[in-house]
């Protein structure tokens, strides 16, 4: 537990940190030079705050977290996109109903959340979408969790690593998942995920 959390804050919170720092510093040097960028600089600067606030309190609530009921992780997951979402004006389609009673333990229940927290962050980063659909359900025994968007899509060959899906597939591999990513340059991404479940 103490490992996997000073990984998250030094891959997560540390690298917000120190773009806080840098984007500080290039403000207050062009203070006089150019204002217009610096109320460009002090905008990125909020959103980077705002960002390491809620990396603070995930890690929170997953620390404190021991409960294998699923259903609480969903709630966590609407609030999320809400926060995310609403203010891009992107809509979206949030289903998980008539789901069983599903145990999944906290620790896989944490990988989840990141995962589902990557793609939507990548969403409202990279994929200039006006409709995204969320979705859980159960088939064969197995969690399913897909997220579809009808943003521009990207070269799966020439995609860079650097937007997390390597992390999200080794989260995946992680709690015995499989994750897997489709997307096309003008057709929007698709992304599914599934884990065996005991019923």
């Amino acid at each position: 537990m103490r490992n996997r959390i000073a990984r998250d804050l030094h891959d997560d919170i540390g690298s917000t940190l120190s773009s806080i720092g840098i984007l500080s510093q290039v403000a207050e040097n062009q203070v006089l030079n150019s204002p217009v960028s610096v109320k460009d600089l002090l905008k990125k600067i909020t959103d980077s705050s705002q960002k390491v606030q809620r990396s603070l309190s995930d890690i929170v609530w997953t620390t404190r977290h021991t409960s294998d009921n699923f259903s609480e992780l969903l709630v966590k997951m609407r609030e999320f996109i809400a926060e995310l979402f609403e203010p891009k004006y992107i809509h979206y389609d949030f289903k998980a109903d008539d789901l069983p009673d599903i145990k999944l333990s906290p620790t896989k229940q944490y990988h989840l959340y990141l995962i589902f927290k990557e793609a939507i962050n990548n969403i409202v980063k990279y994929a200039d979408a006006s409709e995204v659909k969320i979705e859980f359900f159960v088939k064969d025994n197995h969690l399913l969790m897909t997220i579809c968007d009808d943003g521009k899509g990207f070269d799966e060959k020439t995609v860079k690593q650097g937007n997390g899906l390597g992390n999200m597939k080794k989260r995946a591999e992680q709690m015995t998942g499989k994750l897997t990513v489709t997307s096309k340059p003008d057709c929007g991404t698709s992304i599914n995920f599934s884990i065996p479940l005991i019923l």
